[in-house]
């Protein structure tokens, strides 16, 4: 696959104190610039820095050197972050210990925290021709899969352009049964409206893998803190009627932002639960 050019728009908000149910200040400044700058800094550790390989040589004289060589060059990316705060100044980029090229800071028109996914939104709309996937991704989350991508494109090219896969998110837990914990729930599907997710259409994929099989589940919960869509399928979201517009109609704003265009758009799929490490991210 040749390399290539990703978008990360990351809605970003702080304020100790806040009590709007959605934890942006439930933290302590520092823990959660820390985590803020784990999300950014593991975006170009997965897929952008450069890799080497160290090996031992020996010159004439039977002397050992320690070299290098650059190594997993097919699965490196080039990433460009864009992190988009509110029209205050409620962030802790200022905290964050990360290289000036780590990203571009975004002062969007949203005065409403809850809001700013719709931000984002505007600011990959700008970008649209430029890059070769579009991904929207809460600041909270941390990709450690360098593959992510090779996943989601073999996906696409298997079962075409109306068909999204969406990871799931996983957490460490501090429980000793169960370390680690997929927490988003799955919803009955009586509470969709047909026009979003038709169950009867298409619910399950499968395709041979590795020598297995894969088998994919229409989800009856497609909110995964965010969307990782191809230049074509982005063109399709786009195009899509009310693409972009505010609505809280899918849970609340902030939820809403990430996932409902994606359910207009697209049959949106997540890999079966016995299959859950195929495409995932960490989050906290």
């Amino acid at each position: 696959m040749p390399k290539l050019k990703i978008a990360f728009a990351i809605p970003h908000y702080y304020k100790y104190g806040s009590t709007d149910g959605h934890g942006y200040g439930t933290q302590r400044a520092e823990q959660r610039a820390g985590r803020v700058e784990r999300c950014i800094r593991s975006l170009h550790e997965t897929f952008a820095e450069p890799r080497t390989m160290a090996y031992n040589t020996f010159d004439g004289n039977d002397d050992e050197y320690r070299c290098f060589r650059p190594a997993d060059m097919e699965t490196r990316c080039e990433v460009d972050v864009y992190v988009c705060t509110t029209t205050g100044g409620d962030h802790l980029l200022g905290m964050m210990d990360l290289p000036e090229h780590y990203y571009t800071h975004v002062r969007t028109d949203i005065r409403d925290p809850i809001c700013l996914g719709f931000g984002c939104h505007k600011v990959l709309q700008m970008l649209r021709g430029e890059y070769d996937y579009y991904c929207f991704l809460e600041d909270d989350n941390v990709i450690h899969d360098s593959f992510f991508f090779w996943k989601i494109n073999w996906f696409d090219r298997t079962f075409g352009s109306r068909c999204v896969l969406q990871p799931y998110r996983y957490a460490i837990s501090r429980d000793p049964v169960w370390s680690k914990v997929y927490p988003d729930p799955q919803f009955p599907r009586e509470r969709w409206n047909p026009r979003w997710i038709d169950f009867a259409r298409q619910p399950v994929l499968e395709a041979p893998y590795l020598g297995g099989t894969l088998r994919f589940i229409k989800t009856t919960n497609p909110h995964a803190a965010g969307f990782f869509l191809s230049a074509e399928k982005y063109g399709i979201m786009c195009d899509t009627p009310g693409y972009g517009t505010y609505s809280d109609n899918f849970i609340s704003p902030l939820e809403s932002a990430a996932s409902l265009d994606l359910i207009r758009a697209f049959q949106v799929y997540q890999t079966d639960v016995s299959q859950a490490s195929f495409l995932e991210m960490e989050t906290f």
